[in-house]
C-alpha cells in the first residue's frame, strides 16, 4: 500500500486543456494558471459526469449531467482564475435559487 508520503506529487501552477463552454470557466483564458498539489489522479469521470478539462491526460474538472456539482483536481482558491471560476459557481448557485 502507497502512503502519502510516499507517491509521487504533482505540484505547481498549470494550464488546463479546457473541452467546455461551460459557464464555470466564463471569463477564464487559456493562460489562466491554477494550483495543483496531489498525488491522486482521476482517469474517468464518475457516473452521470462530464469532463470538463484535464492536464497531461488527467481529469481536473467534472460536472454532473443534471445537477449544479462539480469537481476538481485543483485548488481554485489558489490564483486569480481559480477565484473566478468560483465566483462563477456563486452566481449559478444563486441563479437557482431565485
Amino acid at each position: 500500500m502507497k502512503t502519502y508520503r510516499k507517491c509521487k506529487r504533482l505540484r505547481g501552477f498549470i494550464k488546463l486543456d479546457v473541452f467546455s463552454e461551460d459557464p464555470l470557466f466564463k471569463n477564464i483564458t487559456k493562460k489562466s494558471k491554477f494550483l495543483t498539489k496531489h498525488c491522486e489522479v482521476i482517469k474517468e469521470a464518475p457516473k452521470d459526469f462530464n469532463i470538463l478539462s484535464s492536464y497531461k491526460g488527467f481529469i481536473y474538472t467534472i460536472k454532473h449531467n443534471k445537477k449544479l456539482i462539480y469537481g476538481t483536481q485543483f485548488h481554485p482558491e489558489s490564483s486569480r482564475a481559480g477565484m473566478i471560476i468560483l465566483k462563477n459557481f456563486v452566481k449559478m448557485s444563486q441563479e437557482i435559487l431565485k
